[in-house]
């Protein structure tokens, strides 16, 4: 039984060595939320609200409405996540949801959504309330609307 609670915590504690920063579990909400340049100069609640916003129009900017979709007359709303590391890089963008079917078309706008998001510049990384930098995931919404085109 000794051998067995030894054996254990070895194992335990080789798996907590082997674990990189990269791994670390991202948080959704910290004490300072990653924020993008441009709104850096804002008062932290107007911070995050530039930030979301602004995360939202780059994006939009960015999107090239597929072919097939514009064919098809698809519309809807994607929802791509993504995280902010500790450095303040994007990292790990996938799509959530997709706007609707199964078609080839909808899998052109989800991975034209993914695009674009990774296409993100740099944020100021996020903090806990220790002032420890942590990874933080986001998820923003990827409206394709024919009647914009």
């Amino acid at each position: 039984m000794k051998n067995l609670l030894f054996l254990t915590a070895l194992l335990v504690s080789f798996n907590a060595m082997g674990q990189s920063d990269s791994e670390e579990r991202p948080v959704r909400v910290c004490e300072n939320m990653p924020k993008l340049a441009q709104c850096a100069g804002e008062d932290a609640v107007q911070a995050d609200r530039c930030t979301q916003m602004t995360v939202m129009q780059l994006v939009a900017d960015e999107i090239t409405y597929p072919e097939d979709a514009l064919a098809e007359g698809l519309e809807g709303t994607a929802y791509v996540s993504f995280i902010v590391e500790k450095d303040g890089s994007v990292n790990d963008v996938k799509i959530m949801r997709t706007p609707r079917g199964d078609s080839e078309a909808v899998h052109s706008l989800a991975a034209e959504a993914v695009r674009a998001v990774s296409t993100l510049p740099d944020f100021t990384p996020g903090t806990n309330e220790e002032g420890e930098l942590v990874r933080v995931n986001f998820v923003t919404p990827v409206r394709y609307l024919l009647s914009q085109q």
